[in-house]
């Protein structure tokens, strides 16, 4: 068995855990290689550049190779170079980015337009180089093996990738001629394929040699709207596809598509979530956590004076503005600008109320953290940050600040109500067993 994957974006990466935390442990193929690395993943692209060696600690953004007399200019979100008054780069970090650990470098010319693109791996090599045309349309991309020798050159234009291995080049017409060679030459076990897109992985999946029939699994993380996706007719109505099985990992995507199906063919569609792992269970500790790079954050005055039982941590990744700081005359209120990473795994251990109830954005993965480690979240409809998180029974209107007070109340007196609240969030976000992935995938 293999999976194929175009990107790892959350959803593949939740998609990923799931299936390894149920006993699925396949390679994994990813078509898109932006230099992230993992031992569980191998792209085509990162297979015939070769393995980079030493420590995985990236580059920094005042490490990048700059001409003389220029400057790098970095906060917690991104960087810039400048030639005395003049902007020359953009650069942009891996996540999370209050690390500023160097992803691309986006090189401008005089009128401020992106012309080539340094790409970084997470081990802090140059891996890659793109040419930018004057319509900001990528034309040609290089890449270098860890030597520093150009190995493969993807032409956006006509979509050839041509692979240079010592004498010989090799020129394939897409990338999904390219990354069936690479499949072959790697020898995995085709009998079942997992892939999650009807682009290229779909295409690759009709093209590979199996012997095994219909024993491949498409997992669909898009909507369902008004039609079947084009390409899904294909795996439902043609008999070229070996997928026998979609999943769809949306409630409301599975619920629109049982409205759209062919009535013969509903055996193979099926509903999963992701499987989270979560470190620990809710000790109905009276300790709230709020993590916020703003100091609106809504309502504050009102439930901490609500809740003096209650300690309330609040931590950034920047200063603390004044108002924010005033807070700290409450005994039940812990302040925390720059926060350190320990400090932050310390809060989130400790802490079983989580408040998502901070304007702007939100930062350090709060919600999801929160999640993963049973803290019973709270927010307002108008702000929420990560709302696959965040149950509708837990979530106000921001003139109903009495109503979650009362809920944290509530909770924090009644073991069993707490359990009813997390409840609530865990079902909301399709929180998965083994059983049922193994019982469903087969």
């Amino acid at each position: 068995m293999i999976n194929i994957f175009q990107k790892l974006d959350i959803e593949t990466y939740d998609l990923l855990n799931s299936l390894n935390t149920a006993g699925y442990k396949n390679p994994t193929v990813l078509l898109e290689y932006d230099g992230t690395t993992r031992d569980d993943i191998e792209s085509p692209f990162s297979y015939y550049l070769g393995k980079d060696k030493g420590r995985k600690r990236g580059r920094y953004f005042n490490e990048i190779v700059v001409p003389h007399y220029s400057e790098i200019k970095g906060n917690n979100r991104s960087a810039e170079i400048y030639d005395e008054d003049r902007k020359t780069a953009d650069v942009e970090y891996f996540a999370p980015k209050h690390r500023r650990i160097v992803k691309n470098v986006k090189w401008l010319d005089l009128k401020g337009r992106i012309r080539s693109i340094d790409h970084y791996n997470d081990y802090g090599r140059k891996f890659a180089e793109t040419i930018v045309n004057a319509d900001g349309k990528s034309v040609i991309k290089t890449y270098f093996d860890i030597e520093g020798k150009e190995k493969i050159i993807e032409n956006f234009v006509t979509g050839d990738i041509t692979l240079y291995e010592g004498t010989k080049i090799k020129n394939f017409s897409n990338l999904q001629d390219f990354t069936i060679n690479y499949i072959y030459e790697r020898g995995y076990n085709l009998d079942r394929i997992f892939y999650n897109s009807l682009s290229t992985p779909f295409f690759i999946t009709l093209k590979l040699n199996q012997k095994e029939k219909n024993g491949n699994v498409l997992f669909w993380q898009e909507p369902i709207n008004g039609n079947i996706p084009g390409n899904m007719n294909i795996i439902l109505n043609e008999n070229r596809s070996n997928t026998g099985k979609i999943v769809m990992q949306s409630k409301v995507a599975y619920a629109n598509a049982k409205v759209l199906w062919p009535k013969d063919k509903l055996n193979m569609l099926e509903y999963l979530g992701n499987i989270y792992i979560h470190p620990r269970m809710n000790n109905m500790r009276k300790e709230a956590l709020i993590l916020t790079n703003s100091d609106q954050i809504v309502h504050l005055k009102e439930i901490v004076e609500a809740l003096p039982e209650v300690q309330f941590n609040i931590g950034a990744i920047t200063e603390m503005s004044d108002k924010l700081m005033n807070f700290g005359r409450y005994k039940n209120v812990s302040l925390y600008p720059n926060i350190e990473t320990k400090d932050t795994r310390r809060l989130v251990e400790n802490s079983d109320i989580y408040l998502d109830i901070n304007r702007a954005n939100e930062i350090l993965d709060a919600i999801r953290g929160a999640f993963e480690n049973n803290m019973l979240i709270l927010g307002f409809d108008t702000m929420q940050h990560d709302k696959k998180f965040i149950a509708p029974e837990n979530t106000y209107a921001e003139d109903q600040v009495d109503m979650m007070i009362g809920k944290i109340k509530e909770a924090l007196d009644d073991v069993d109500k707490m359990e009813e609240y997390i409840g609530y969030q865990r079902v909301f976000a399709g929180d998965e067993t083994s059983e049922r992935y193994q019982k469903i995938v087969g």
